[in-house]
């Protein structure tokens, strides 16, 4: 067990090894040997302004973004899955709300009020 458990260890370090080679050639992490870590990190604390400016530096590409329009971003409308997926996560025996409103009223409520929250969402959003 013991030769497994090291070989696994090995194999595991060889990858994480090859995956940080392989963002290294990108030219997206010049730094990751400099700073922000710990082994390579400044002696005195990095002003905010320096701080963006390795996160700057980081993050960059030369490449423009695909379909990026400037200004707030348009939101699809949410679907009735997607809201039912949401609702079915609310967290029952809970204390209601200050209308008396509990999480299983509106889990368990019927298609119309899922849908009626749908819409008010949706309407919201587009806001």
């Amino acid at each position: 067990q013991r030769a497994l458990r090291s070989e696994t260890r090995r194999n595991k370090n060889a990858k994480a090894a090859d995956i940080l080679r392989d963002f290294q050639q990108l030219g997206r992490l010049e730094l990751v040997d400099q700073w922000p870590t710990k082994r390579g990190a400044p002696a005195e604390t990095p002003t905010p302004t320096a701080f963006a400016e390795a996160l700057q530096h980081i993050f960059t590409t030369s490449k423009p973004a695909a379909n990026y329009t400037p200004g707030p971003a348009k939101l699809q409308p949410f679907t009735i899955h997607e809201l039912r997926t949401a609702l079915g996560k609310l967290s029952d025996h809970k204390a209601p709300d200050s209308e008396g409103v509990t999480a299983e009223m509106v889990k368990h409520g019927s298609c119309k009020l899922h849908e009626a929250i749908l819409k008010a969402f949706n309407e919201r959003s587009e806001e």
